[in-house]
């Protein structure tokens, strides 16, 4: 049977199993954290664990997912919603009231269905004060990368000496949104490496499957350019036609050979030291999850024994996330933070939010714990990055990264919270922290007045020219 852990539990359990064995797993020894895991979101399988009553309701959730999938096709989460009704019994029942369409909406009818609503949600709020969810991203986010089953010559070319280009240039990658910039550090790395796994039986078997022509006879300049028409979201202009043929065939074939080979070798160099201080700035989560299993994929092929790689390991599964529709692949490693500041707010304004202390004080703690207290070291104009100190991020402390809206809702959520007795709702977050949270928000506002996401536009709408992702539009740039 799965269990969702939080972060706590999960480390306290590993700790203790290795008391009891007299060994050590390991796990712990390659987890960083800021905070105690707050807000880590990691399901467990037991399988001594569930009555047979327990699993025919999690079966029956599956079937019932399976039967409506065409309809509903997204998970309503009853996996953690069974679990959390049967740990958290204590809020009592308050009966429904239904208001038919004729009916005169009375005061006490609206507190009934209110006071329901917020029992319920109080039900499903993880012991450390965050709201747990299924956050899953696109499916393509699950399938292995790399693997031999595709050449590189089938790319086009994603040179990593763009690195080392001066920064004034409008295509430098320092100048790109982040999400963009961090999926193209670790692949530039991969494509200048021109890394490929072991050829096994299994590979050789996948390459037969999945081609409807012998794999030696595919032609791979063809396939640079080729997307199915349900995924061309962003056709390519004819100026990236024209920029990754001149790189196919004129750039690439230099700088494979000696001595341009040298440059080359800085420039992988350059992208591993981005990719361990984005790593290490993240406690190995990294922004999100495209480019965290590129970035542990970039750490194994640099040094297969190394400790950045076995970091990066145990943060595998703060990325999945299992519901009735089975696993998948979170899109971010959670929206703690941003449900959180949400459903303080929520409660606040339902005027009833002095019956629901005990849940406002957990929300208010995760809040006050999950803001950035300090900047990244080191130069970070160096590391292209943005101040954080203040900052609320979308998910979890140690994930770190800092985002406008976020820190706005965050601050919102602590400024409600102030105006009731600390007695209540926890002790109000000291001024200072507040100022820095004004501060960082302040800092993300553009000269047009717009406010950033992650980081002040640094470049021009024009780069979207050169956006290699067929199925994403407006993703080069940070816009406002």
């Amino acid at each position: 049977m799965w269990k969702l852990k939080n972060c706590a539990e999960t480390v306290r359990e590993e700790l203790n199993n290795d008391d009891e064995s007299g060994g050590s797993t390991g796990s712990e020894t390659w987890l960083r954290t800021l905070n105690g895991h707050l807000g880590r979101q990691v399901w467990q399988f037991h399988p001594e664990l569930g009555t047979p009553e327990e699993l025919q309701q999690i079966e029956d959730a599956r079937r019932g997912f399976s039967g409506r999938r065409f309809e509903k096709r997204h998970s309503s989460d009853l996996l953690m919603r069974i679990q959390f009704a049967k740990e958290n019994p204590s809020f009592s029942t308050v009966p429904q009231i239904k208001v038919q369409d004729t009916e005169e909406l009375t005061k006490e009818a609206v507190t009934i269905t209110l006071q329901r609503a917020i029992n319920f949600y109080s039900t499903i709020q993880a012991h450390d004060g965050h709201w747990p969810g299924d956050y899953g991203g696109p499916m393509f986010l699950i399938p292995g990368l790399v693997l031999g089953v595709y050449e590189w010559s089938g790319n086009n070319p994603l040179p990593p000496e763009i690195w080392l280009f001066p920064y004034l240039l409008p295509c430098h990658p320092g100048r790109m949104w982040c999400h963009c910039r961090m999926v193209y550090l670790p692949m530039s790395y991969l494509y200048g490496k021109r890394f490929v796994g072991p050829i096994t039986s299994t590979i050789r078997s996948l390459r037969k499957e999945l081609y409807t022509v012998p794999y030696h006879e595919i032609d791979w300049n063809e396939a640079r350019n080729i997307c199915a028409k349900e995924d061309l979201y962003y056709p390519h202009p004819l100026v990236q036609d024209i920029l990754w043929g001149s790189l196919y065939y004129a750039y690439e074939p230099v700088f494979m050979r000696w001595p341009a080979k040298r440059l080359r070798e800085k420039a992988l160099q350059t992208v591993m030291q981005h990719i361990h201080y984005e790593d290490e700035n993240t406690r190995y989560i990294c922004i999100g999850p495209v480019n965290k299993v590129l970035n542990m994929l970039c750490c194994w092929v640099e040094d297969p024994n190394s400790e950045a790689f076995k970091l990066h390991l145990p943060r595998i599964f703060d990325y999945l996330w299992i519901a009735e529709d089975g696993m998948k692949m979170q899109g971010y490693n959670g929206s703690q933070s941003w449900d959180t500041s949400f459903a303080i707010q929520a409660i606040i304004s339902t005027n009833i939010a002095e019956e629901y202390g005990a849940t406002l004080r957990k929300a208010h703690d995760y809040i006050k714990d999950s803001q950035v207290l300090e900047d990244c070291p080191g130069d970070l104009n160096f590391w292209y990055r943005h101040i954080s100190k203040g900052a609320w991020p979308f998910s979890t402390a140690d994930h770190g990264w800092p985002i406008s809206d976020c820190t706005a809702e965050g601050l919102k959520a602590v400024l409600l919270l102030s105006t009731f007795p600390s007695e209540t709702v926890g002790k109000s977050l000291d001024v200072k922290r507040l100022y820095d949270a004004v501060n960082v928000i302040l800092s993300l506002q553009n000269t047009d007045g717009g406010f950033a996401t992650y980081e002040l536009t640094r470049s021009y709408q024009w780069l979207e020219l050169i956006n290699p992702a067929e199925t994403f539009g407006d993703i080069v740039i940070d816009y406002p």
